[in-house]
């Protein structure tokens, strides 16, 4: 019951707040939903072949978050490196949102240019959330 109220909150509510989120526990369900069904997510490439690894990050959107100019686009396959990257593009986003919605932020890590994510890429992630999240409150 606790769950289907929270993922409820989650879904539904355009209100619930981006500083409400653990970030890492996010980064890990949007690089889940990014590579889904690839047998080694670390070297996974996007169908345009422009967004590399586990997260499938663009190598200028990394250069924008910080990631150095003279570094190799094929280090972000680096598992450490992706998910470092990923974070702090997440936290840059969130940012720029202020207090905003979740739904919010994964649209604008998901989209490509000012692309459109579908609701269900999003509703995807956040049920890859919630389940992680609630991984994490057992431990």
């Amino acid at each position: 019951m606790k769950t289907a109220i929270l993922m409820s909150m989650l879904i539904a509510s355009p209100a619930w707040a981006v500083w409400q989120l653990d970030m890492s526990i996010l980064r890990d369900a949007v690089c889940y939903i990014e590579t889904r069904g690839e047998s080694d997510p670390d070297n996974a490439v996007s169908p345009d072949g422009k967004a590399w690894g586990r997260c499938q990050i663009r190598y200028w959107t990394a250069i924008q978050y910080g990631y150095p100019r003279d570094r190799s686009a094929g280090n972000l396959f680096d598992r450490d490196t992706n998910l470092t990257y990923a974070l702090i593009i997440l936290h840059g986003k969130s940012k720029t949102l202020g207090r905003h919605s979740i739904r919010q932020l994964i649209s604008k890590y998901g989209g490509r240019g000012g692309d459109v994510v579908s609701d269900r890429y999003i509703d995807d992630v956040l049920r890859t959330y919630q389940s992680l999240r609630m991984q994490w409150w057992k431990r």
